[in-house]
């Protein structure tokens, strides 16, 4: 206080708007940090102390573990996983996909419904599913959960343009599950011209029984997405909606509460 009350009577209010204080210099160089971000962005270090080895190895520079944190937040660097993605996708075949579609859903008949069919597994979902939000930062805050694994798998398909749901449940979803579902939009939709039935490449798919629902049927048809791009399905954003909005942080008594009715109750936009 002293200090500030000296600077005020010798020079006024300028010499308080001084910023007289400046970081110390980092320990590597420039030429140093650009080898090191390359490095980092090339590989991936699972601790601090393999970097603080990489550094000294390179620089004869070195750093505590808090110190080298410091620099690596510094440097824009943060301690999380990765994201897995596919290691040789088909970027042609995805573009071909979203040409071929918008183009379809342009020019289509009225008469023709196209929907989007997948699964969802809430199996231990049912065991309460945490999830970031605000919270106090001296709180803890308690979620009750359940003991045991129960499984529940929902079959769905979404028609995009009326946003109306087709749910059956299943022991599993296989091929009998897919027959099923398929049976029930075939009966659902029996005076439209044409059903398009888009849906990943899971080997149930392809069974002789799914195919001889197609061809017992003079409206279905099966339009199967590139492999490796689940964002595609539409119906995959139904499903992060629904973990969101009735999963996520809610502790449910037990699996009925994930059966159809109160599934279709959630599952509006």
């Amino acid at each position: 206080m002293r200090s500030y009350v000296d600077k005020y009577q010798q020079d006024g209010i300028e010499e308080l708007l001084k910023i007289n204080y400046y970081g110390r210099q980092a320990n590597l160089d420039d030429k140093q940090l650009k080898f090191l971000r390359l490095e980092l962005d090339d590989n991936i270090y699972l601790t601090t102390g393999a970097i603080i080895n990489f550094v000294f190895d390179n620089f004869n520079v070195s750093y505590s573990a808090s110190g080298m944190r410091d620099l690596l937040h510094c440097e824009g660097y943060a301690y999380k996983k990765p994201k897995l993605v596919p290691g040789n996708p088909d970027r042609e075949a995805k573009e071909d996909f979203v040409h071929y579609y918008e183009e379809f859903m342009e020019t289509k008949d009225s008469n023709v419904e196209v929907l989007f069919i997948d699964a969802l597994h809430p199996q231990h979902k049912h065991n309460t599913m945490a999830g970031y939000g605000w919270i106090k930062k001296i709180e803890t805050r308690k979620l009750k959960t359940n003991s045991g694994r129960q499984r529940l798998n929902l079959h769905g398909a979404i028609n995009i343009e009326t946003m109306e749901m087709t749910l059956i449940e299943s022991e599993t979803i296989n091929r009998d599950s897919t027959v099923q579902l398929l049976e029930i939009l075939d009966q659902k939709y029996f005076d439209s011209k044409e059903i398009i039935a888009i849906l990943d490449n899971a080997k149930h798919h392809y069974f002789e029984e799914v195919k001889n629902i197609i061809e017992q049927s003079s409206i279905l048809k099966l339009v199967y997405l590139p492999t490796y791009f689940p964002e595609l399905n539409l119906i995959e954003r139904v499903w992060r909606y629904f973990k969101k909005k009735v999963l996520c942080n809610l502790y449910l008594i037990n699996r009925n509460y994930f059966r159809y009715p109160y599934c279709v109750r959630h599952l509006r936009f």
